[in-house]
């Protein structure tokens, strides 16, 4: 970040306007807008320097983070004075002035967010009709606006994430509110065992589908209910074992969810991870 005076970077003040923005709006000796941060502090709703310092600072870390330059959008100033407390200002960009704005948790920080995104679409638009520019050299407003445009679908793909998850878990309890319906005198546990097969033929493709659905549903029901019963199920097989009992005697985890009676909890975890497949 470079450092220059405060006399310096002053050319000339933006000519009188409606918007309090425009009013503090400065031109550099190339024709660029900017905003010295002292100016611009108190319309974003900080009275004190060394809060919106921090602000800045907290800016220039999140462009970092984004992999953005912030060399070309702040500068820090050196303002001739003897008051201690008037010694630095900064130059700031209207990009950069927008992402204050957007980290600012002000209720004024949300007025700047709408003027600054405007006035950057119409600097944009009026540069694209005088100069058009290649796609393979976009400006600073066009990156800008892309990332405006790259938030709105970022926000609308997660909004239809959620609409599709809402659709398969409204579809996964109508399946069993449909098993029961069918047939009132089946077992949860049938109840249970139906919806799993169901679940794996719709996802018939992925291997060994229906090992890892039950191997993740009783590992739930471990985790959730503090129930190992596939533990269960082993122990009691090795003791029939060695008292010589038949295999057909043998028991596996779903037996002893029954006999737990966390047929109706284990429907609930079902339902909720495979609801989750769909995030």
């Amino acid at each position: 970040m470079s450092t220059t005076t405060h006399k310096e970077a002053q050319i000339s003040v933006a000519s009188n306007s409606q918007s309090p923005f425009e009013l503090i709006k400065q031109i550099d000796s190339q024709g660029r807008e900017f905003w010295f941060a002292r100016e611009l502090m108190p319309l974003l709703g900080y009275p004190r320097f060394d809060s919106f310092k921090r602000l800045i600072l907290k800016t220039i870390a999140d462009f970092e983070k984004e992999t953005i330059s912030f060399h070309n959008h702040v500068e820090l100033l050196k303002i001739e004075t003897n008051n201690p407390n008037l010694k630095e200002d900064y130059k700031l960009s209207r990009f950069f002035c927008y992402k204050l704005a957007m980290l600012g948790n002000t209720q004024k920080c949300v007025l700047a967010r709408t003027y600054f995104a405007i006035q950057a679409r119409k600097q944009e638009i009026q540069e694209q009709n005088l100069n058009p520019v290649a796609p393979s050299q976009p400006t600073n407003q066009f990156d800008f606006l892309r990332g405006l445009l790259d938030s709105l679908e970022n926000q609308s793909l997660r909004i239809s994430t959620v609409e599709n998850k809402l659709e398969k878990v409204i579809e996964i309890k109508q399946n069993i509110l449909d098993i029961v319906g069918e047939a009132p005198e089946k077992t949860a546990r049938i109840s249970l065992r139906q919806l799993v097969e169901n679940y794996c033929e719709k996802h018939r493709d992925e291997p060994f589908i229906y090992q890892t659905t039950w191997g993740v549903l009783y590992r739930e029901v471990k985790d959730r209910l503090h129930a190992d019963v596939k533990a269960r199920a082993k122990e009691y097989n090795k003791n029939l074992k060695k008292e010589g009992g038949k295999k057909k005697d043998e028991k596996r985890a779903i037996d002893f969810i029954e006999e737990l009676g966390l047929e109706k909890p284990t429907i609930a975890i079902f339902l909720e991870i495979t609801a989750e497949k769909f995030e």
